[in-house]
């Protein structure tokens, strides 16, 4: 029974002492556990009651075997702080060392009248009652993985690990990025997003002590969903207003806002995602998130720490919001590889050219675009330097090109995409979006720039975040990442276009051209959360935009993964499209 602060003490050091100390007793470490402790073996969480003190004794012991720690890490108490205790349980504030790294840093242990629940790095400006101590180091513990997990021993490992990962990785991000959360509630509707759930983090969550904190709101664990297929990992339970379990339309992320940023990590770091280069981490965000999609905020200059802390969240092993680019790419095929910073000075070139405000067309700058790259890849050599590859896309983009004229051929990237938009379009309403005909349609699409006036930075802020991230750099390289802009740019239009007919058809927009004068007028305080249609009734032009982007991200990538499987060639020109007659055998196949 732990009623005071020299009883939880002791048990703490004994706890240290037992798994860190000069002579290393498992059994005995076992102990200190409560009987209701969730306890790491394996990269897998086992209540203590229900683990074999033999299995655990053989499971590290070496720092060969099974649960070899990172770096040796070793803990010891320099001192203790404050004691809290109540019905729920307790918690101890310490003073830690860590010997290899030898760090000092503000430690916590929480725990019940059967010993220890689990520890931690103490983050808040002061000790957290029972109930919440104890949920956080739940948190901590559901950061396990089958998959790597196993090189950590406790929740102190896992939370040590996190909080003291190098952060001192430069940053880069487009200089108009800013975010705020605005409170929408958008990224909290769980049917919409169906978070996943690991298989320990779904035994943590569990595992809280909701009645203590949560009463009134969430006073037991709600049902996560079973993911199928997913070998007991689970899904963020919807409420019957359809949004997770924990959002509360008061007071937010019920979950979050008690425990910290750590809970569920892919929540802690949405909408930031990030691309992990040789010189640093670039970042950017979902623009599936109203704040992020129409720029509002803080700029991310000013947000760096909170930035940081975001991308330390998601587990080292598992990063699933980091995109990976490596020191060697290639220019339009594996035959013309290319250096980090000759990619880099290709990327700043292709960013001027979209820089927000430019009075050039938007659809001018992107052929522009398109044709630096053919030009830059017929002169490519072996000796290529970021300075020469800038000066030709320079000298490129600055020669003149005679406008296209009438009746010219169709753009081959919008034909195969119109063909693949049509297949998801209703037959009904084929006619209406199709007009005079599909290859009609795709030439003065490319010809008028005209027809999708909606606000132009807007787009232009979209397709400069679709060149940053790199999404398909490393293994499609440079010609297909900007090919990948201009599939964005023509699914937007297409898209929008498509929204718009489509509701026209259906009564319940007048029929007006997409260059009305409505999309052009758009005020920065219209831009109100937490939904655009309601807050800019007098431009339905934006909001079918707004809708557009959101829905596009994952219908792009899934267009751009099947445009480069299927219309690619990959027979030593990788970047050779197949003709328009064979596309259209593979979508219509």
């Amino acid at each position: 029974m732990i009623e005071s602060r020299s009883q939880a003490e002791d048990l703490v050091r004994r706890h240290l002492a037992t798994a860190y100390g000069p002579e290393r007793d498992r059994r005995e470490h076992l102990k200190t556990y409560s009987p209701a402790a969730l306890v790491l073996v394996g990269g897998e969480l086992v209540v203590q009651r229900d683990l074999d003190p033999a299995v655990y004794a053989a499971s590290s012991v070496t720092d060969e075997g099974p649960l070899p720690r990172p770096a040796g890490y070793a803990f010891d108490v320099e001192a203790v702080g404050a004691f809290a205790n109540d019905a729920c349980g307790w918690a101890l504030e310490c003073i830690l060392s860590e010997r290899s790294t030898g760090l000092s840093f503000q430690g916590m242990f929480a725990g019940d009248s059967g010993g220890i629940l689990g520890g931690g790095v103490l983050e808040l400006s002061e000790l957290p009652g029972p109930a919440i101590a104890v949920g956080i180091a739940l948190a901590e513990l559901g950061r396990a993985r089958r998959q790597g997990g196993g090189r950590f021993a406790s929740g102190l490992e896992l939370s040590f690990a996190r909080a003291f990962q190098p952060v001192n990785l430069p940053l880069r991000y487009l200089p108009e990025s800013r975010f705020s959360c605005q409170g929408c509630g958008e990224c909290c509707h769980a049917g919409k997003w169906g978070i996943s759930l690991s298989v320990p983090l779904k035994q943590a969550l569990a595992s809280l002590p909701f009645a203590q904190l949560w009463p009134d709101r969430l006073p037991q664990a709600p049902d996560f969903e079973q993911q199928e297929g997913a070998r007991g990992r689970g899904r963020l339970a919807a409420a019957a207003d359809g949004y997770c379990a924990f959002h509360d339309t008061r007071a937010g992320c019920l979950l979050h806002g008690t425990l910290g940023q750590q809970p569920v990590p892919a929540c802690h770091t949405y909408p930031f995602f990030f691309t992990r280069t040789p010189d640093g981490i670039d970042v950017w965000t979902s623009f599936a998130c109203h704040s992020a999609l129409y720029g509002l905020g803080r700029p991310f200059a000013l947000r760096e720490g909170d930035i940081r802390s975001r991308y330390w969240a998601d587990p080292a092993d598992q990063r699933q919001m980091v995109v990976e680019v490596g020191e060697q790419l290639f220019l339009g095929s594996p035959e013309q590889p290319i250096p980090w910073e000759v990619y880099r000075a290709i990327e700043g070139k292709l960013l001027e050219l979209l820089e927000p405000g430019s009075p050039v067309p938007l659809t001018e700058r992107l052929e522009a675009g398109e044709r630096a790259l053919q030009g830059l890849s017929k002169r490519y050599h072996p000796g290529l330097g970021p300075e020469e590859a800038a000066f030709v896309l320079a000298a490129e983009i600055e020669r003149p090109v005679a406008a296209p004229a009438p009746g010219g051929e169709d753009d081959l990237v919008l034909e195969v995409l119109c063909l693949f938009l049509v297949t998801r379009i209703p037959p009904a309403e084929l006619p209406e979006f199709l007009g005079g005909g599909f290859a009609a349609m795709a030439g003065e699409l490319v010809r008028h720039p005209g027809d999708l006036a909606g606000p132009p930075d807007l787009i232009v802020r979209y397709l400069r975040r679709c060149l940053f991230h790199k999404m398909f750099l490393a293994e499609a390289g440079v010609l297909f990442t900007w090919r990948y802009v201009l599939l964005s740019y023509a699914t937007l239009r297409l898209y929008t276009r498509h929204l718009v007919l489509r509701e026209a058809a259906a009564g319940s927009k007048e029929r007006a051209p997409l260059g009305s004068p409505g999309w052009g007028e758009i005020g920065s305080s219209a831009l109100v959360l937490p939904t655009v249609p309601a807050a800019i009734p007098e431009t339905p032009g934006l909001a079918v935009l707004q809708k557009g982007i959101q829905d596009l991200e994952s219908f792009v990538i899934h267009s751009a993964e099947l445009f480069k499987t299927s219309f690619v060639r990959r027979d030593g020109q990788r970047d050779r499209l197949v003709a328009p007659e064979v596309a259209r055998s593979l979508i219509w196949g």
